[in-house]
């Protein structure tokens, strides 16, 4: 596995140079890591990019493309990444073909402040969003106070950030290898092998369903049974005689079946939720505001209409 490292910074004793060759040190089995040379790439210009990519730029991008990988180690200037380094993203980003697209990225960076370039990192996840690269998230390596971070010849003081280093690298080399077996994937659009395996998933469930129902025997409809002394909210036992339900319709001028039918909803266990449906003239919201009054005065509803 062939990852690239870019240093932000184009000091020839910069900590984040120190920072990849400790990568380099570091690196797992397999994977190998070469540091990118910035120096020769202009500041970003839109009219020599019309007249076509420099040299260093050309180079720049083909190594990208090449690349399994990506290993920035960037510097913190103005609560943000150096310009180096974004002049070189804004380079080897334009079209056509920009090289950063489904490649897996890891940031790590060192600067002599205690958050150890957290912002710049933050705005660098942010760049490659719009690029389409996939960053790895854990785990995040800010190296703090780097004058006491570094002996004089560059290597790195503390064991737990070189154990972080390793970590970052080992999960580097699992977010490459998932994208590169991702794009190993048969296209469903080109009748590969993940398509014919949906249709016979697909068709063996049609299949199942048609078959069940075939088997199934034909389940006898609820029967309408009255329920005696079942309550609606109040816990009150309930009159069901037909004749109070009539003598409610003659008081209140309502034809005799509607209200017959309407209070019947209430004493029917047919496997639905008879308040859903309107009754006789009174909603079900209408109706539970009655038995919530009933409820607070302590009186019972001695009948259906009573509640209507």
């Amino acid at each position: 596995m062939k990852i690239l490292g870019i240093s932000g910074s184009l000091q020839e004793s910069s900590f984040k140079t120190a920072l990849l060759r400790t990568a380099q040190q570091l690196a797992p089995a397999g994977m190998e890591i070469v540091i990118a040379d910035l120096t020769r790439i202009p500041p970003y210009n839109e009219d020599v990019y019309a007249k076509g990519f420099p040299g260093s730029v050309r180079t720049f991008r083909g190594q990208i493309a090449a690349a399994d990988g990506l290993l920035i180690a960037t510097p913190e200037y103005n609560y943000s990444y150096s310009g180096v380094l974004k002049s070189a993203i804004d380079w080897a980003s334009r079209p056509p073909e920009q090289p950063f697209d489904d490649k897996a990225v890891a940031v790590m960076g060192a600067s002599a402040g205690r958050l150890g370039t957290a912002r710049a990192q933050y705005h660098l996840r942010q760049v490659f969003i719009f690029l389409n690269g996939h960053v790895v998230n854990k785990p995040e390596v800010m190296v703090g106070g780097t004058g006491q971070a570094f002996d004089e010849n560059g290597a790195l003081r503390d064991d737990g950030t070189r154990d972080l280093i390793g970590q970052l690298l080992i999960s580097l080399q699992d977010l490459s290898g998932r994208i590169h077996l991702k794009a190993g994937a048969p296209d469903k659009k080109r009748g590969g092998r993940c398509q014919v395996q949906g249709k016979e998933r697909r068709t063996q469930a049609a299949r199942f369903l048609r078959r069940r129902a075939k088997q199934r025997p034909n389940r006898p409809r609820p029967k309408r049974v009255k329920v005696v002394g079942a309550g609606v909210g109040t816990g009150g036992r309930l009159d069901q005689r037909l004749d109070a339900k009539r003598g409610y319709a003659r008081r209140h001028g309502v034809p005799d079946g509607h209200a017959v039918g309407g209070c019947q909803k209430y004493l029917i266990a047919s496997g639905r939720n008879p308040r859903r449906h309107l009754t006789a003239t009174r909603t079900r919201r209408q109706i539970q505001r009655r038995c919530r009054l009933y409820a607070r005065s302590g009186r019972r509803a001695r009948s259906i209409p009573e509640l209507l």
